[in-house]
């Protein structure tokens, strides 16, 4: 009897543990690169190294940008024209960005990196700005 009554504790608490583990999972699931600035950056690096520069463009160029990007081309002609002229080195500054901690505005809404001159970078930051609970490149 004993016995019978430790068994079903122990596949009770089991199973308890399985129930928090594929809720754990699922959540983890949901959760949306672009809502933390390092998963963003991350996630941006390797849509880069996969070429993947469409998706990059969709999810990363923040909404209003991105309609002013495409007014008077199409989505294809831009994603080429940024293959060739700006992957590789937006991809050269993520990278040199990864592991810093960018300065973020008292808002919470801005974060700016200071990039390296060696870089030689368009700009002399990168800036990244939050609209509702995502992150965009903002130049």
């Amino acid at each position: 009897m004993r016995s019978a009554r430790l068994k079903i504790m122990l596949a009770a608490i089991l199973l308890s543990g399985v129930h928090v583990a594929a809720e754990e999972m699922a959540e983890a699931k949901k959760a949306d690169p672009r809502e933390n600035i390092d998963t963003a950056i991350a996630d941006s690096i390797r849509l880069l190294e996969a070429k993947s520069y469409e998706e990059f463009i969709r999810n990363y160029a923040a909404p209003e940008d991105l309609k002013t990007l495409l007014a008077g081309t199409t989505m294809e002609e831009f994603v080429k024209q940024f293959a060739a002229e700006n992957a590789a080195v937006v991809l050269k500054i993520l990278k040199s960005v990864k592991d810093a901690k960018p300065v973020i505005s008292a808002d919470g809404k801005k974060a700016t990196f200071k990039l390296k001159e060696e870089l030689k970078p368009p700009h002399p930051e990168l800036t990244l700005i939050k609209i509702d609970k995502y992150w965009y490149f903002e130049n």
